[in-house]
């Protein structure tokens, strides 16, 4: 009887330990949960949930768009400069791919030419100006790069508004330009899948939603050498 009775001692001490463990053990994983909860909570309300962009999954259209809505050549410090605004939204495909860190390129292309009726147009511009948008998975930071000059912005829709809106671009000195005489001209963007690595490289030239290219969208100028802004 007396080693029956501690048998059942011992059984009921291990029963309270054991409780008591799954209780501690339990208490703890609630409390981490709690922790991990209020952290969500405090990173989203911070902006971390909105770094991607104001902009939610269903109002992302399948296929990529673009087009040139403004085009404003001005003289300015002996060089022809351009304004441009564009009119630009990713697919879904595309900004899913930002999201994951996958750096996008934009190339922005503006020829100029002087028509002669008595031979082809001479061309006298074709210049390119280039701006990469990127994603730090780690910071939740946008950067867009700009020849040598990088930029960081807060949220999706700024990083865009980047490659949007163009101020200031300098594409020849205006001596290439003859006084008053008539120019045409035409821009256009596109997406440079050439800047992907190879494999989504090939990816991109089998799938229409991973195409961005707008139509050119013409213009047309005079340059007068009292005109000059600087």
């Amino acid at each position: 009887m007396h080693k029956r009775g501690q048998g059942v001692r011992a059984l009921a001490i291990h029963a309270i330990v054991k409780t008591g463990f799954d209780h501690l053990v339990s208490g703890r994983a609630i409390q981490l949960f709690k922790v991990c909860l209020l952290l969500g909570f405090v990173w989203f309300g911070a902006g971390g949930g909105q770094a991607y962009g104001q902009a939610s999954d269903a109002e992302l259209p399948d296929h990529a768009q673009a087009s040139v809505q403004r085009i404003e050549p001005l003289v300015h410090q002996g060089h022809l400069s351009m304004d441009i605004d564009i009119e630009m939204s990713l697919s879904h495909s595309m900004a899913e791919a930002l999201k994951r860190g996958v750096a996008l390129t934009f190339t922005i292309e503006v020829e100029i030419d002087q028509p002669r009726w008595w031979w082809f147009d001479k061309v006298l511009v074709d210049a390119r100006l280039t701006r990469r948008v990127s994603f730090n998975t780690l910071t939740r930071q946008w950067r867009v790069s700009i020849g040598d000059l990088g930029l960081v912005v807060a949220t999706y829709n700024e990083a865009l508004d980047l490659v949007r809106r163009v101020r200031g671009w300098e594409v020849a000195p205006i001596d290439r330009f003859e006084s008053d005489a008539d120019y045409k001209g035409r821009v256009r963007i596109m997406l440079d899948a050439t800047q992907l690595s190879r494999p989504m490289q090939l990816d991109a030239n089998k799938r229409s939603d991973w195409t961005l290219i707008s139509p050119w969208r013409e213009f047309e100028f005079s340059v007068g050498r009292e005109r000059d802004n600087s």
